[in-house]
């Protein structure tokens, strides 16, 4: 989940940008092993010399490791390319990304 904390943006658990299959406690692969988000912030510089750095623009960007391929995917542009299958992992990423009102301070999904 992503947040704005007192100002300031906070982060927690990104999850698994690359790892292996993961095996849940009944010897199955649970997917969400392989899902993550990746956040991108863009920086404005300070008005005055004296002044603070502040964010101009928050962005995540969900993502999904594929362990066949070794591969990272980025699932907005593989929806966007007609793999509508990942449609649903994206919008799950989504939901937990924004799960702590992060859209009411600005996040956005990015491309």
């Amino acid at each position: 989940a992503y947040e704005k904390v007192n100002g300031t943006w906070v982060v927690y658990g990104m999850g698994d940008q690359i790892a292996g299959a993961m095996i849940n406690y009944q010897g199955v692969q649970d997917p969400r092993g392989n899902q993550s988000s990746m956040g991108r912030f863009t920086f404005a510089p300070p008005a005055r010399p004296d002044g603070r750095w502040t964010v101009k623009k928050a962005e995540f960007v969900p993502q999904w490791y594929d362990t066949t391929t070794g591969r990272v995917v980025n699932l907005n542009t593989a929806i966007e390319g007609g793999a509508e299958h990942h449609r649903p992992v994206r919008d799950r990423i989504r939901d937990m990304v924004l799960g702590r009102g992060a859209e009411a301070d600005g996040l956005v999904m990015g491309e």
